[in-house]
């Protein structure tokens, strides 16, 4: 039996489980990024756009305002670093936003260095899935 506490990407029944909060695959032939956002560990929502658009977030989410209102497929996306929570309290904190319609996701900055990391790693190797 599987145990969904435990590393196993699978639970009871063998469905695979997102741990991750956000996941990224750079098809490189395609000159597309498909972007996975976990909601749960069994919902998550793709979002499809340019290697062009994923590099311009990755150069931008902290930068300024960051990304505010990109056309991406499937509508627009924002993406950017926080530095407060809600209003009218704002208090003190660091966290990157992600919305897309309908959602609006947070992850941490270290996690969103990751992503960076990891969309620079496929962009500039050769994945299982690269033809």
């Amino acid at each position: 039996m599987n145990d969904i506490t435990s590393d196993n990407p699978l639970d009871a029944d063998g469905v695979y489980l997102m741990k991750l909060p956000v996941k990224m695959y750079v098809f490189k032939d395609q000159q597309e990024v498909k972007v996975s956002f976990r909601i749960t560990d069994y919902c998550v929502i793709n979002r499809t756009m340019t290697i062009e658009q994923m590099q311009t977030i990755c150069d931008n989410w902290n930068v300024g305002e960051g990304i505010q209102g990109m056309k991406i497929d499937g509508g627009k996306i924002y993406w950017y670093r926080s530095r407060s929570g809600p209003r009218p309290e704002q208090v003190p904190a660091d966290f990157v936003v992600i919305n897309t319609y309908p959602f609006s996701m947070r992850i941490s900055v270290p996690e969103m260095r990751k992503l960076v990391e990891n969309f620079n790693h496929q962009l500039n190797n050769k994945m299982h899935w690269d033809r």
